[in-house]
């Protein structure tokens, strides 16, 4: 089953829903063989309205209101060979093809409209037993909720026909073992990223423990960026983030999800710590960054329309541009996460200013749930950059924006689902500087369909 970036999983009475899995359609169904089929189709559109706040799509002055449309199709088989013993055989292959129209991706930083692209998703192969798991080729793997490595591919117009779509996530070659016992279970893995995540290459394990009757998951990883393609060696100090390449540097993470904290059931808390060590291994820069979250949800769970409360904060540590070290915490391949404001903080700054860099961020969510097909949510994010620069250049001020999402989510079947936002967010003294002093203004609708 194919999960796009995008495909977030909405919560709605009791049951999880992959928003954009596939259903597959029986090809052959043999008695050691079964091949399936699969199509997926998303299609978004969004009108922005000064979402550079003010300076312009592409930071072209009065090029301030701006439309984009962008559509996909995922063309894909799956086949399974019973090998007999409880062993299995698999392999996945898929192709997508996307296309971005109008004036393109809404900031001008990742398409400027018109881009048309068709090329493999997932390509793999595989076998099991139940309790082993070894894998081989482009296919989606994610750790956790996404917080460090989640989406093998960073969509970008030229590239890949799409942006905001987001249609593509699978790394392009990986292997990966995967030990699913219980209560213990365990991945050692290799992964490579897409072109516009640098090639990077990741080599690491991730050891998780279920806690008893669904108390929720401990876990810790690590893992080293072996290699990338060189492309971001030359960019300037302080922009060493997701924009730039970091081989060399070496992750270490714990982490707590879905914990039920004792003596509640409505009460849940998320959390994670990650530290970056190493150096880089072109120019011997000495990795020393962190990042971490905590979060609290409580459901309302006798209250109509079940509302869920959340609050998060998060840290991404900045570089100081006064030292040697590289103290900018960068991972360009999170995922999206448990829902659209995971890792994708905001629809105006999680998806065009700040990347999870040098930022610190209070999340203040309430989600509802007024009929089982439907959710709808209300978001407050507060902005601050940790260190006084935006990817390397200084600011006087920490304070990067405030920003409010109204979202909607609709999913009639397993096969059908509808989201729709709309986001305003009011730039802060550093953003002023940076771009603009105009508030920004997003509407958008996105919806996958697969048969």
């Amino acid at each position: 089953m194919h999960v796009s970036k995008k495909a977030v999983f909405g919560i709605a009475s009791g049951a999880l829903l992959a928003a954009g899995s596939a259903s597959a359609g029986q090809l052959y169904d043999g008695e050691k063989i079964d091949i399936t089929t699969s199509t997926t189709v998303i299609g978004a559109v969004q009108q922005g309205k000064n979402v550079n706040y003010g300076a312009g799509q592409g930071f072209v002055a009065g090029d301030d209101s701006n439309t984009n449309v962008e559509g996909s199709m995922e063309v894909g088989g799956a086949l399974t060979w019973d090998l007999g013993g409880g062993n299995s055989a698999y392999a996945n292959a898929s192709l997508v093809g996307a296309v971005q129209k109008n004036d393109g991706e809404l900031s001008g930083a990742f398409g400027t409209g018109d881009h048309e692209e068709v090329s493999k998703e997932l390509f793999n192969v595989g076998f099991t037993n139940g309790t082993f798991d070894l894998s081989f080729g482009a296919q989606d793997f994610m750790v956790g909720d996404g917080f460090l490595l989640g989406d093998g591919n960073f969509d970008v117009g030229a590239d890949d026909g799409t942006y905001w779509a987001a249609p593509r996530s699978a790394w392009s070659n990986s292997a990966i073992l995967r030990l699913n016992t219980d209560p213990v279970r365990a991945d050692i893995f290799w992964l490579k990223a897409d072109k516009n995540s640098f090639r990077q290459e990741y080599t690491g394990a991730n050891v998780e423990y279920a806690l008893k009757d669904g108390g929720g998951t401990l876990a810790a990883m690590y893992f080293e960026v072996n290699d990338d393609d060189g492309s971001g060696d030359g960019a300037p100090i302080g922009a060493d983030t997701v924009l730039t390449g970091n081989s060399g540097a070496e992750y270490f993470s714990v982490r707590a999800n879905s914990i039920v904290v004792p003596g509640t059931e409505n009460l849940t808390f998320h959390a994670e710590y990650s530290m970056i060590g190493g150096e880089h291994d072109e120019s011997g820069q000495e990795y020393d960054a962190d990042a971490w979250y905590a979060e609290l949800n409580y459901a309302f769970n006798n209250v109509a329309w079940t509302p869920v409360l959340s609050y998060r904060f998060s840290h991404f540590s900045g570089d100081d541009l006064a030292t040697s070290d590289n103290e900018g915490f960068a991972i360009p391949n999170y995922g999206i996460g448990r829902d659209w404001d995971t890792w994708f903080q905001g629809e105006i700054t999680g998806e065009y200013h700040l990347f999870n860099n040098n930022q610190d961020t209070h999340l203040i969510k309430i989600k509802a749930y007024p009929h089982e097909q439907w959710a709808i949510a209300a978001y407050y994010l507060n902005f601050k950059l940790d260190e006084k620069h935006w990817f390397g250049t200084p600011t006087s001020s920490d304070d990067w924006a405030d920003e409010i999402n109204l979202t909607v989510e609709y999913y009639p079947t397993d096969n059908f689902y509808v989201f729709g936002a709309l986001a305003w967010a009011t730039p802060g003294d550093a953003a002023k500087e940076m771009m603009g002093d105009d508030d920004a203004l997003i509407a958008e609708v996105w919806f996958t369909y697969t048969f």
